[in-house]
């Protein structure tokens, strides 16, 4: 199954709901600099939504979820979460809530270019981009012209803006 949203779209989801995309799926949400995608909270609300998780498979290839020219505000929840194999393309992504962890790249393939991760908001403690369990087997782990902001720090932790563990040579490393 692949779920697409057109340019200019806005995808509201209900408090707490997050959306998850299983190996055999994928999301396609392709706007442009113009027309972007914006995931949020249903309009007349105060409850943010959760986040979005992307399934994959570590033993072969997965469909690939496209994320290009998004905006993702009101989630309480990391934004994008690719793992167990999942596979992503994001692009020109943005975020409006400072609060909470922005990208977490666990056993997956990534390219992540062109996207804004602001700095997290006072009192908020988080990696802006966490990866774990290095990159999927024949995948790939790429960052290309990106913008970082600052991580905040207790007591020396979590004052790391791109944090990845796992993934040694010979295998694929970031």
């Amino acid at each position: 199954v692949t779920v697409r949203c057109a340019p200019g779209a806005t995808v509201y989801l209900g408090s707490g709901v997050n959306l998850t995309v299983n190996n055999g799926g994928r999301i396609v949400a392709n706007g442009t600099a113009s027309a972007p995608i914006r995931f949020t909270r249903v309009p007349g609300t105060s409850n943010n939504w959760g986040g979005i998780t992307v399934n994959g498979s570590t033993g072969g290839p997965s469909p690939v979820s496209e994320f290009r020219n998004v905006h993702f505000e009101f989630n309480n929840s990391t934004a994008i979460h690719a793992q167990s194999g999942g596979e992503v393309v994001l692009e020109g992504l943005s975020f409006g809530n400072t609060s909470v962890q922005y990208l977490s790249l666990d056993s997956s393939s990534f390219l992540v270019s062109e996207c804004v991760f602001p700095s997290a908001a006072a009192g908020s403690y988080f990696e802006l981009v966490h990866g774990s369990g290095g990159i999927k087997t024949g995948g790939r782990g790429i960052f290309v012209r990106n913008f970082f902001g600052v991580a905040n720090s207790i007591s020396g932790d979590y004052n790391d803006v791109l944090d990845f563990t796992g993934g040694l040579r010979p295998g694929p490393i970031i």
